[in-house]
C-alpha cells in the first residue's frame, strides 16, 4: 500500500506540474487576447501575436498530455490516475473505499461528457505537430471540422484541475490547488497588462 500511495502521489504531482505549465500559458494567451479585443495593443503587434500563438500551442499540448487516451505508450495521464485509484481505493487514510470509487466513476463520466472537446484537443495537437497533407489536396476541408477554441481549452483545464484537486485533497486536505491557480491567474493578468503598458509607450 505504501508503494501504491507513493505512485499515486507521484502521478498527481506530475499531472499538477504539467497542468501548471499549460494553465500559465493558457492564461497568458487569454489575457493577450483580451488586450487585443480591448484595443490596448497599439504596437509590437508581431511580438504579441507570436506570444499569443505560442502560448496557445503550449496550452493545447500540455492539456493533451494530461487528457488524451494513448494505449500505446501508457502515459501517466488522468486516465492512468483514475485506473490506479480504482485499483487502490484504500490508499487514502481516513477516506472510505466507496468514496474513492464513486469519485473515480464521477470523473470518468465527466471526461466522457467532455469527449467532443477532448477530440478537438487531439486534432489540434496533430495540427501543431504535423503539416496535414489535406492542406495540399483540399485546403478548405481543414476548416469544415469544428475547431478548438479558448472556451474548449478552459473547460478541459477546469475539469482536470477539479479531478487533481479532489484527489490531492484526499491526501492532504489543506491543499486546494484551484485557489493557487486562481491567484496565479490574477498575477498573470497583471503581468500581461504591465507588458502591454510598457510596449505601448
Amino acid at each position: 500500500m505504501v508503494d501504491a500511495e507513493r505512485k499515486i502521489r507521484q502521478i498527481l504531482d506530475e499531472l499538477h506540474n504539467e497542468l501548471s505549465i499549460g494553465w500559465r500559458d493558457f492564461e497568458i494567451a487569454k489575457n493577450i487576447r483580451v488586450a487585443n479585443e480591448n484595443r490596448n495593443v497599439k504596437s509590437a503587434f508581431g511580438f504579441f501575436q507570436g506570444a499569443y500563438e505560442a502560448c496557445l500551442d503550449i496550452a493545447c499540448l500540455s492539456i493533451a498530455k494530461i487528457i488524451l487516451k494513448d494505449e500505446r505508450g501508457k502515459p501517466a495521464n488522468v486516465w492512468y490516475l483514475l485506473n490506479c485509484l480504482q485499483n487502490n481505493p484504500e490508499v487514502f487514510p481516513g477516506i472510505g473505499k466507496k468514496i474513492i470509487l464513486d469519485s473515480v466513476e464521477i470523473h470518468r463520466k465527466q471526461l466522457k461528457d467532455l469527449q467532443e472537446t477532448i477530440d478537438k484537443i487531439g486534432r489540434q495537437r496533430q495540427n501543431i505537430a504535423h503539416i496535414d497533407k489535406r492542406r495540399i489536396t483540399n485546403p478548405k476541408r481543414l476548416y469544415t471540422n469544428s475547431r478548438l477554441n479558448q472556451n474548449d481549452l478552459e473547460m478541459a483545464y477546469t475539469l482536470v484541475m477539479r479531478i487533481i484537486s479532489v484527489h490531492k485533497g484526499y491526501l492532504k486536505p489543506s491543499e486546494d490547488i484551484s485557489h493557487l491557480f486562481y491567484l496565479w491567474s490574477r498575477m498573470i493578468q497583471e503581468d500581461v497588462e504591465f507588458m502591454v503598458r510598457r510596449t505601448q509607450k
